[in-house]
């Protein structure tokens, strides 16, 4: 954390370091930083399609079921997958909100 810390104060417009905190934040248990971190990724650059696939999961995991919805969404429509985040892991995430959200 205080190496991505010093990263993001040295380059505070680089998305990277952002979403890279935001990781961290996660797995640290501090989703409310991780979700501020990844919205801040996003506002530096919208096309770094991976940390809508991040922000999406993790607000699945904090019960936002509706806004995880149009993250996840927008993942799939960009094709945001990686080796720890597959298309059908999020496909399957999001049907499991959308049916929270109905009911």
């Amino acid at each position: 954390m205080e190496d991505l810390n010093k990263s993001i104060s040295l380059h505070p417009h680089n998305p990277i370091a952002f979403d890279n905190r935001g990781l961290c934040q996660a797995e640290l248990n501090e989703p409310a930083g991780a979700i501020d971190d990844y919205r801040q990724a996003l506002k530096r650059d919208s096309k770094f399609n991976i940390v809508y696939t991040h922000l999406g999961m993790l607000l699945a995991k904090t019960d936002s079921c509706e806004e995880a919805v149009k993250y996840l969404n927008i993942a799939l429509d960009r094709k945001a997958f990686d080796e720890c985040h597959d298309e059908k892991q999020i496909r399957v995430l999001k049907s499991k909100c959308e049916k929270e959200v109905h009911h």
